[in-house]
């Protein structure tokens, strides 16, 4: 193969009538027909020399270039597996740079892996799993991108600190299979680049993110180099913009490539490297993996896929070579998900729109408000146990049955209204969602504080259930960034934590001085009043409608527009079906919603032993038994300040290491829970058992209390941070089925104790509880195995093709940079 070749090389027009009034950008996902997918053309420019890269003496620091060689080359299909890459590929890539660049310090944060399609770009384009080849100069980010990135991944605070160092940002690009002949890359020198007159600043709009690359305007100065016939050995490694410009270009053809030659492996890493400190991108956080497959190999791997445009186009996958990771890769939001039809656009990281930009008071009293929301509705509850029997007299009914009915049918409501309402909320917003169930608990409390007719009675209690919402970890997700979640999930936590403890006290001197029918009254005016202070947080919803009212012309003035939703009955029959979908395909979050259910049960089924032991056994009136729950409650807080202890020591380690939030970090509470819990029933049932004084069994009451805070505040953590933007899918599924086992599971308390006694009935229960240890443990040891594993279950479960509007374009004239496909 000739070592200087004249090739083709295409770049960004910088003029035209739109940059004028607009700064440049690509969409990456299908808008409405009349938006473009960007605002400048593409150009092609030919003749241009291409030299090798292997002859040529470049200096590093000039350039940008350098040709390395890689030991311990992994199997081309050996990439289909994560874990060999974690494992295997990226400690040889470390090792590389190491070696090479002399990096004290290296921080991989990301791979992604690229296919390209035997028939591209020649071929109506389909619902390719991961991007093509880049077919325009660029550079993958620029300066304020990176500064941006290391924000997020280091600190804000943490960023003017790491600027005075040799601080390096590099990519790193090899193929899979040698020799590459199949759209190998192009690279041009830094040195032969004005960054004055060269280099256009565009906005990539992704679904829920932004990034900020250059485009690269045409000049004869330029450079250009490549490897002829790479080998998987070979890896090229260039700079990014934090202290030298590259621009590289995918050659559209190698003209030496025969005809009839099939599509070669390649694949691209990406890094960032600093010297005394360096860090290595890789698509996690930042190595970026770029794989082109065999025709083979891509129909076993994506499958076939369906046309999405009537005519051929021409792919421009985000940062090109080094690609940004197909789920927005350093966006706060972009944990668990799961690909939805129904696309949102975007607001830029500091629009005052953007929740998590909104002042400090603000966000907080929000979080602040939601537990207040959350006590007054949970607390509802069993405010009204107290009051049942009083209840019952009044309008006349004497059935026991009816009376256990009266206070169980709450949770049955409890576990059904959360199942399609919470879901709602990702499709409708938050804000309309949290008023439609304000309003009805609103009605229901006044209704039932009227009510003269036990079936009236009944239905009320009912609405109560299906009303009380469990939109709080939701809200904390939207408005708090990940470090800070831990505590905000503590403060939030507070308020259903305590209602279950202040229902019962309350009832109880309620209904012993003003009346029963106070009980629903109450909780009623609290709520109205909360109608006013709850704004939209959930960002597609507020992007949604900020693009609803930006595309209000023909020709708007920014890609912050409104997308289709095309088959809207489906999406949201699909939002509706989330949380089953997580039933079917996530073990991983049913599993530890079952820690939930059990303490959740454990709990009741204490509490259903309360006001007879303490009124038969310690002859305590009817308030004086409601105080009994304080026990609880004080343990409860107890654990609210250990959770709270916990998360700091957890923010410093991860500080040291300079990892991320992860919802395994939340799993060891799971561990100290289930032996608290256990310890908590023994020491309870024992004292029961040999009737010693009533403090002793209520300090028992408090040790369960701390465990099974322990487990709800874990249990909800992991949840939102596994299902970020579908936190509420999540957590809804979590509560019914905690409702479930708390409607079910007490019914057999009165059985137990009477056979068993309450010091081993307690046991029983405590042998139970005890079992969350060891399986705490095995999702500890598995848990990120095993919800990587099922994520793409979830995805797959949850994605519909979407089409794309046809765009008739020739291939033979200049093209508009079109779609970069998200990846699985």
């Amino acid at each position: 193969m000739e070592n200087t070749l004249s090739v083709t090389i295409r770049y960004a027009r910088g003029d035209g009538k739109r940059l004028d009034e607009e700064k440049p950008y690509i969409l990456t996902y299908p808008v409405d027909e009349k938006i473009p997918w960007s605002n400048f053309d593409i150009e092609f420019y030919s003749g241009i020399e291409l030299r090798s890269l292997r002859e040529a003496s470049l200096n590093w620091e000039e350039s940008g270039l350098k040709l390395a060689s890689l030991e311990g080359c992994m199997a081309r299909e050996d990439f289909y597996d994560n874990i060999k890459i974690e494992e295997a590929f990226l400690p040889s890539i470390y090792k590389c740079i190491r070696d090479t660049l002399g990096a004290k310090e290296i921080h991989i944060f990301d791979y992604m892996i690229r296919r390209r399609n035997p028939a591209f770009p020649y071929h109506p384009p389909t619902q390719d799993k991961v991007p093509q080849p880049a077919l325009s100069a660029h550079i993958d980010y620029t300066e304020a991108e990176i500064k941006e990135r290391l924000a997020n991944y280091f600190g804000a605070e943490n960023v003017e600190r790491l600027k005075k160092r040799h601080f390096q940002a590099v990519n790193i690009w090899k193929p899979l299979r040698g020799p590459l002949r199949d759209y190998p890359l192009a690279y041009c020198d830094a040195s032969s680049v004005n960054q004055k007159t060269d280099l256009m600043i565009t906005d990539e709009v992704f679904p829920k993110m932004a990034s900020e690359i250059y485009q690269v305007l045409y000049n004869p100065a330029h450079k250009w180099y490549w490897i002829p016939d790479q080998m998987e050995d070979e890896v090229v490694l260039f700079l990014n913009p934090s202290s030298a410009l590259l621009l590289t270009q995918t050659l559209e053809n190698d003209p030496s490539t025969p005809v009839s030659g099939l599509p070669v492996t390649a694949v691209l890493p990406i890094l960032y490297i600093y010297h005394t400190f360096s860090l290595l991108e890789v698509s996690v956080m930042s190595l970026k993996v770029d794989v082109r497959e065999d025709s083979f190999a891509v129909d076993v791997a994506t499958g076939t896929g369906e046309d999405r445009n009537d005519g051929p186009h021409v792919q421009q996958t985000s940062n090109g070579v080094a690609s940004a990771a197909v789920e927005a890769a350093g966006h706060p939001d972009c944990g668990t998900t799961f690909s939805e039809e129904r696309k949102v656009d975007y607001i830029v990281p500091t629009d005052p729109n953007n929740p998590r930009n909104w002042s400090s008071r603000k966000r907080w009293g929000l979080v602040v408000m939601n537990s207040a929301i959350t006590f007054c509705q949970a607390m509802s509850s069993t405010m009204f146990a107290p009051a049942v029997h009083q209840a019952m007299a009044d309008l006349g009914s004497e059935s026991g049955v009816v009376s256990q009915l009266m206070v169980s049918i709450y949770v049955l409501g409890l576990a059904a209204g959360p199942l399609v309402l919470s879901p709602l909320s990702e499709f409708y917003g938050r804000s309309p969602i949290m008023h439609i169930t304000n309003f009805l608990f609103t009605l229901a409390a006044v209704v039932g504080a009227l009510s003269h007719s036990v079936a009236l009675l009944l239905v009320c209690r009912l609405t109560l259930g299906i009303s009380t919402i469990s939109l709080g970890g939701a809200y904390v997700a939207d408005l708090i960034d990940p470090e800070d979640r831990g505590r905000a999930m503590n403060v939030w936590n507070i308020g259903p934590v305590l209602a279950p403890i202040a229902g019962p006290i309350i009832g109880g001197y309620i209904t012993l001085t003003i009346g029963w029918r106070w009980t629903y009254g109450l909780g009623g005016i609290w709520l109205f009043a909360c109608f006013a202070v709850l704004p939209e947080t959930y960002m597609p919803r507020i992007v949604e409608l900020k693009a609803a009212r930006t595309h209000t012309t023909e020709a708007p003035v920014h890609p912050d527009v409104i997308t289709i939703r095309s088959k809207r009955r489906r999406a949201l029959l699909k939002s509706l079906g989330r949380p089953w979908t997580m039933l079917i395909h996530s073990p991983v979050t049913v599993s530890v919603s079952l820690f939930g259910a059990i303490a959740y049960s454990d709990m009741y089924l204490m509490f259903s032993t309360f006001t007879e032991v303490f009124q038969s056994t310690y002859e305590f009136n009817t308030g004086g038994a409601g105080l009994v729950y304080l026990g609880f409650g004080f343990g409860s807080l107890a654990a609210q300040v250990a959770i709270e202890c916990f998360g700091r020591w957890q923010a410093k380690e991860r500080k040291k290491t300079r990892s991320t939030v992860q919802p395994e970090h939340h799993l060891p509470l799971l561990v100290t829970a289930g032996a608290f819990i256990a310890c908590g029933h023994v020491f309870y049932g024992w004292t029961l058992q040999c009737r010693l004084h009533w403090l002793l069994p209520i300090t028992g009451t408090g040790l369960s209390g701390f465990g099974a805070i322990l487990v709800f505040q874990a249990v909800q953590a992991y949840l939102v941070e596994a299902h970020t933007i579908y936190a509420a899918s999540a957590i809804a599924l979590s509560v019914a089925i905690r409702c479930v086992f708390g409607l079910t599971i007490p019914l057999a308390g009165p059985p137990l104790f009477q056979r068993l006694g309450y010091g081993w009935g307690n046991s029983l229960l405590a042998l139970i509880a005890l079992g969350m240890v060891p399986a705490a443990l095995i999702l500890l040891r598995y848990g990120t195995r095993l919800r990587e594993e099922t994520r793409s279950d979830l995805v797959e479960a949850q994605r519909r093709p979407t089409p794309l509007p046809a765009s008739g374009h020739n291939l033979n004239k200049p093209l508009p940079i079109h779609e970069h496909d998200r990846a699985d």
